[in-house]
């Protein structure tokens, strides 16, 4: 639901600048924000202060589980941490500087074109979070996580090659590129998501 607002509204936001200026890039983020705080504030459960309970009993009974420190100091963590680390910098280039590469780099992009990439791409995430477990989970897994996270790092890396040849005259088939973002993103943070459920103590998935 979250992928399908967004893509929704990258779309809708892009129509609002095109037709009453760049001030509602700004306008358009405060108030869906605001609607999103109030959704959060009315309709998300309470925690469950039982399960909490029996979750901290379970913790004290138990001596097992290793300190923040001792999990910190594992090279499967480590190695998930620093995979991530290098991941987010070269995702974050990619998203911070996609606009600008639309509208300078090519010759006549209009700016709705920058909203319907973005709806493409949340559109694209969408069967990857629907159905990323049938692949990764169960007792005879198709693909392993770890599989997984190298094949979002080579398909990232595709994403930007495919950028650079685009035709600087066709700045629209940047849409045909755009689906990569269900890899490079849905999958990717699924992966690591579940690594770190994987990784951590009982009690410690919110810290990894």
């Amino acid at each position: 639901w979250s992928a399908l607002a967004a893509a929704m509204l990258s779309v809708s936001v892009a129509a609002l600048v095109d037709g009453l200026g760049i001030s509602m890039m700004f306008l358009g983020y405060a108030l869906f924000a605001s609607a999103n705080v109030l959704v959060m504030f009315l309709y998300l459960p309470s925690p469950d202060q039982a399960s909490a309970r029996a979750l901290h009993e379970r913790l004290t009974r138990s001596n097992a589980s290793p300190s923040e420190s001792r999990l910190c100091n594992r090279f499967e963590v480590v190695w998930l941490l620093s995979n991530l680390f290098v991941y987010g910098i070269c995702m974050s280039l990619v998203e911070g500087f996609f606009a600008v590469f639309l509208l300078q780099d090519f010759v006549s992009t209009p700016t709705v074109l920058v909203g319907t990439a973005a709806t493409t791409m949340c559109i694209s995430e969408i069967p990857v979070f629907k159905w990323f477990h049938v692949l990764t989970k169960g007792e005879t897994p198709r693909l392993s996580l770890r599989s997984v996270l190298f094949a979002c790092h080579a398909a990232l890396a595709l994403r930007c090659v495919l950028y650079t040849a685009l035709p600087e005259q066709m700045p629209w088939l940047v849409l045909l590129v755009e689906p990569l973002h269900g890899i490079t993103f849905a999958a990717m943070w699924n992966a690591a998501v579940e690594t770190g459920r994987q990784l951590a103590a009982p009690g410690q998935e919110a810290t990894m």
